[in-house]
């Protein structure tokens, strides 16, 4: 079984070293201001971020390094390893962020369970949606990939709203400094 995560720390320095990559696939760090977000999958399911990076890391006031953000949509998820296994060499992650209306978080959620398990595979076969309080992190890959294998989802329903765009808008915290909705951030090289 191949896990997704997603963790979000605070960066001391954009000197940010990476200590071991075992046990890790797909690595990839993005910074926004003082917030920096790992994605990686893994076939070990309980593997400690901070095996991976922690120096250069501020500590929450709990002492942990880094915060594990909730998977609450993706378009596709691992069958098997060879399922996952990316068929396009050298593709680019993308990430992207926003900011939810508190009040609109659980309608957000509901929405996008509903799309990925009425539409499963539907779009980029990578492609995920993470969250930590109200803050969205979008992993894309690109060039996007289309699924391959076709898996049934848990809702037999068709409610998923012709008005998707529209809807979301209504979900989203304006921002102060940037015009539109998702906010690309900046990769960091590895």
């Amino acid at each position: 079984m191949i896990y997704r995560y997603m963790y979000q720390g605070f960066h001391k320095s954009e000197d940010i070293k990476v200590k071991s990559r075992n046990c890790v696939t797909n690595l990839s760090l993005a910074i926004f201001n003082d917030k920096i977000f790992m994605y990686f999958e893994s076939e070990d399911r309980n593997i400690n971020p901070n095996d991976i990076v922690s120096e250069n890391i501020i500590p929450y006031p709990s002492g942990e390094l880094w915060q594990q953000m909730m998977d609450i949509f993706h378009y596709s998820k691992p069958l098997s390893k060879e399922h996952w296994k990316r068929k396009i060499e050298n593709k680019k992650p993308i990430f992207q962020i926003i900011y939810l209306k508190p009040e609109m978080v659980s309608s957000y959620i509901f929405y996008h369970y509903q799309y990925q398990e009425e539409r499963p595979g539907e779009c980029d076969k990578y492609g995920a949606i993470f969250i930590f309080g109200n803050l969205l992190v979008m992993y894309l890959e690109a060039p996007e990939e289309q699924e391959t294998e076709y898996y049934n989802g848990k809702l037999t329903t068709n409610n998923t709203p012709s008005n998707w765009a529209e809807l979301m808008a209504e979900h989203f915290a304006p921002w102060q400094d940037f015009d539109g909705d998702w906010r690309q951030i900046k990769n960091y090289d590895l």
